[in-house]
Formats: structure tokens, C-alpha cells, sequence
């Protein structure tokens, strides 16, 4: 299983080059896109993304892509919703539902419920199998198109997170995502044929006991699945908080038990996450920058400072931050494989999760 999981990682960048194939005009999945597009219109309507897991750490990574149009738009965890948000959510909010079974069981009762109380509501499902319960309950239906993986989340993560950049191209009529996906399926396929940065970080803070992980914009959604990955993975404690969040209370937390790995962004609080990066490492705390710098200087200065220092390269676009999920895949393996598991093997938990 672990050599699956390494298959599955591997897999992306050929996957990334499937969807771009798909999603070329007229292809199967531009048509599916159009019509979700359509359906989403571009009026003011409030766009709420929901899921579980990976699933809904994917919706996160868009938020700042549907922002960017002027769109409310929030991502939420679907079983507190069922039971607790159910009466706030608005009659004309559009409901982006992700589940990559299709089969969630939170995400799915949510959607049951909304067609219930409202035949109409608009329900876009984000589905890896187009015949599953929540493709049947949606309006429009867009596939992953993922195939099936082996282990936790890779490649139906990945899929989900391209999608719905797609879905942002099809709503502004701009292929910004997609024209950047043949550059992303490169740098996905050169950082997965090397694992030494993913090793390095592995001896550098695999002896700590809990590990955060500091994101902004698209990079908390990353920083949230890398750290439900890790656990499902490795078994280790870990926790996802954005930069700011990370200020308000637990930079105390700070000591050598414990280490970061902060996700620097391409946009405009690269230059706080850098500053944040310092200070961490500045107080003793092992730490891992993993960014696309375009400034060279940037991570020799980190290294001086002691912190090990990724360049995942540099990528212009929505889908900027996505490459360094590969290296953070990477060591949630070498992590597991440290603490004498194997690799994406779930002992406790099932892949799809059918009850609540």
C-alpha cells in the first residue's frame, strides 16, 4: 500500500493533463462546466461551498478565486450545517456541493435535505462518480474525472481543487486556471520523482510531538488537507491555522517539542508569511518554508536563519501555491514510514465515510 500511495502521488501531474483535455472547448468537462457556470450565473447570489475532509479543504482553496468576482462566497463543513445552519443558509444561495464518492454522508444528507424543502434549490455536485447519491440530487453534476486511488486523498484532492478553478474560468469567461495547467502538470511530475526535500524535512522535525501548519488564501485549504493527511497518514498530531489565527495565541506554543511548516503564498502576504517564518525559527521552533519564490534571495536568507527552505517553482495564476501539496504528500509518507506505519493505510477510519 505504501507503493500505492506513492503511485497515486505520482499520478497527478498525468492527471492534471487528462483534465486539461477534458476541459478543452467542447470537451466533456467544459460542457459540464458551462452548464454549472450557467446555473451560477453572474448575478450576487451567495455561492456556498460545503463538504467534508479533503473535500472540503479543496472548496477552501477557491475562496479567494469566487472573492476575487465580487461574490460572497464561504466555505462550510457540511455535517454542522445539516444540523445546525440548515434555517440561516439563504433561499438563493447556490449550494457547491464536493464529496469525490459522492457518497459523504453528511454532505449528501445536506443535499437531501435542501431538495426536500426546496425542489428548486441549485445544488452544483462535484463528484468523482457521476452515478453516486449526491450527483443524483444535484441540479448540474461536474466529474473529477480522477480515476480511483489507493489510499487517502491525492489525485481526487488535486482534481477537485483544478475543477473548481475551472468552474471560476467558466463564470468569468478568462481561462486563467487553464491555461496554466500544462506548467502545473509539470511541476507536479518533477516534484514527484524526488523526494530529498520531503526526506530532509522529515529528519528536521519528524522527532517533534505536534506539528502545525500556517496557510493564507488558497494555502490554508492546502494547509488543512496536508494536515488531515498527516494524521490519516502518519498518525501524528497536527493542525492547521491561518497566519493571523497562528499570532493570536498559539505563536506561545513556540519550543523545540514542537514544529512549522508554513506554506508562503505567491500573493500579497507573501511578505507576512516570510516575517512569520523568521520569528518562528528565530525562537527555536524547527521549522519548514515551502513557497514559489520568485525572489531568489528569499530562501538562502531563510537558510541562514536555520529553516529548511523548498522551492516548489514558480507558477503565474490561481493554481500558483498548488505544487507544494506534492512535497507536503511526500513527507506525510516518509513521516509514516518514520513512525513505522504504512503509508496511507486507514486502521481506524474507511476512505469513504457513510455515517455520520
Amino acid at each position: 500500500m505504501g507503493e500505492r500511495f506513492r503511485v497515486d502521488i505520482a499520478a497527478q501531474g498525468p492527471l492534471v493533463r487528462a483534465i486539461a483535455g477534458a476541459g478543452r472547448p467542447g470537451g466533456e468537462l467544459e460542457v459540464e462546466l458551462q452548464a454549472a457556470a450557467r446555473l451560477i450565473g453572474q448575478d450576487e447570489r451567495p455561492i456556498l461551498i460545503v463538504g467534508m475532509g479533503s473535500s472540503l479543504h479543496a472548496g477552501r482553496t477557491a475562496l479567494p478565486r469566487f472573492a476575487a468576482m465580487g461574490r460572497f462566497v464561504i466555505a462550510s463543513d457540511a455535517g454542522e450545517l445539516l444540523h445546525f445552519g440548515l434555517p440561516g443558509i439563504p433561499a438563493e444561495a447556490i449550494v457547491v456541493a464536493i464529496s469525490q464518492s459522492g457518497r459523504s454522508a453528511e454532505t449528501v444528507a445536506l443535499a437531501t435535505q435542501l431538495r426536500a424543502t426546496d425542489p428548486n434549490r441549485l445544488i452544483i455536485g462535484i463528484v468523482n462518480d457521476a452515478n453516486s447519491p449526491l450527483a443524483r440530487l444535484a441540479t448540474a453534476t461536474v466529474a473529477l474525472r480522477a480515476g480511483s486511488e489507493a489510499a487517502v486523498a491525492t489525485r481526487t484532492f488535486l482534481a477537485s481543487v483544478v475543477v473548481l478553478q475551472l468552474l471560476a474560468d467558466a463564470l468569468t469567461g478568462v481561462p486563467e486556471a487553464y491555461m496554466t495547467l500544462d506548467g502545473l502538470a509539470d511541476v507536479l511530475t518533477g516534484l514527484a520523482d524526488d523526494e530529498s526535500e520531503a526526506r530532509l524535512a522529515t529528519q528536521r522535525i519528524g522527532a517533534a510531538r505536534v506539528l502545525e501548519i500556517i496557510g493564507r488564501g488558497a494555502g490554508l485549504g492546502l494547509a488543512h488537507y496536508a494536515a488531515l493527511t498527516i494524521k490519516e497518514t502518519a498518525a501524528f498530531p497536527c493542525e492547521a491555522l491561518a497566519g493571523g489565527e497562528f499570532r493570536h495565541g498559539p505563536l506561545e506554543l513556540v519550543d523545540a517539542s514542537a514544529a512549522a511548516i508554513v506554506l508562503v503564498p505567491s500573493g500579497p502576504t507573501a511578505g507576512l508569511a516570510y516575517r512569520l517564518v523568521r520569528e518562528i525559527a528565530a525562537a527555536g521552533w524547527p521549522t519548514w518554508a515551502i513557497g514559489s519564490w520568485q525572489a531568489t534571495s528569499a530562501p538562502r536568507e531563510l537558510t541562514k536563519d536555520g529553516v529548511l527552505a523548498t522551492i516548489t517553482a514558480h507558477l503565474d495564476g490561481p493554481l500558483a501555491d498548488i505544487p507544494a501539496l506534492v512535497v507536503l504528500q511526500q513527507f506525510a509518507a516518509l513521516l509514516a514510514e518514520h513512525r513505522g506505519r504504512v503509508p496511507g493505510v486507514l486502521l481506524r477510519s474507511a476512505k469513504v465515510t457513510a455515517t455520520q
